[in-house]
């Protein structure tokens, strides 16, 4: 699973330098949680799963809360054994202004990094 987390994480990365785009990666998060609170561009998020429980996702430009702006519409993301990670590209990059806020709710377990850059 790490293997095709990485693989992942790595194509993302590599599609931003095509564009010239430094992007920060947020340290690994396994709930919901405050990314940043300066404004910017949002590029993805990178999820890896238990592989039994599903994931749903909202990205928000909030800088404490769930609410405001969805920079990610609602997303359930589907797990299975043989699909534990997911790479959700956003293309172009989404505009944010007063930072990034992701909820994030799983039954099992999941960890993600959200891609981004401030201005």
């Amino acid at each position: 699973m790490k293997k095709i987390f990485c693989i992942a994480a790595i194509l993302l990365m590599l599609a931003g330098s095509a564009w010239g785009i430094e992007w920060n990666r947020h340290s690994e998060q396994t709930a919901t949680a405050a990314i940043t609170t300066a404004s910017g561009y949002f590029g993805g998020v990178i999820l890896a799963t238990d592989g039994t429980n599903n994931v749903t996702i909202s990205v928000y430009d909030n800088a404490s809360a769930a609410s405001g702006t969805k920079l990610l519409p609602t997303t359930v993301v589907t797990t299975s054994a043989a699909n534990r990670s997911t790479a959700i590209d956003v293309n172009p990059a989404v505009r944010f202004y007063n930072g990034i806020y992701v909820e994030i709710t799983c039954a099992g377990t999941v960890t993600y990094h959200v891609h981004y850059v401030n201005d």
